[in-house]
């Protein structure tokens, strides 16, 4: 019998998880909308609002949940430290996503 816990690091990967899919998804599509001929689409109009809600936000919701446990425990507990880093972390994650799939679109500055 295995207990299934939510643990930190399970949510994390099902976040880095979720957002790989949703891009690489996209990107299948363009590549099979490209066979027909057609101009790519899906992952340059898709990218804004993955990086706006899955990066921005819910990286930014890690950071500061995590600094100010990581105050809150009197700078001793270093998990809520990694809980921070890994915001940072995430908030990255859809831009690194479509350079490593040498996307030609370009993402908007904030």
């Amino acid at each position: 019998m295995s207990s299934s816990s939510i643990t930190l690091p399970r949510i994390l990967a099902n976040l880095v998880a979720i957002i790989a899919v949703i891009l690489g998804s996209a990107f299948v599509l363009d590549v099979i909308w490209a066979w027909f001929g057609q101009p790519p689409f899906a992952l340059c109009g898709l990218l804004p609002i993955v990086d706006l809600v899955l990066g921005r936000t819910i990286g930014t919701i890690f950071i500061y949940a995590g600094l100010i446990a990581w105050g809150f425990s009197l700078f001793q507990n270093a998990s809520y430290l990694l809980l921070a880093l890994s915001g940072v972390v995430l908030s990255g994650i859809p831009g690194m996503i479509t350079a490593a799939l040498g996307v030609s679109c370009s993402m908007p500055l904030p």
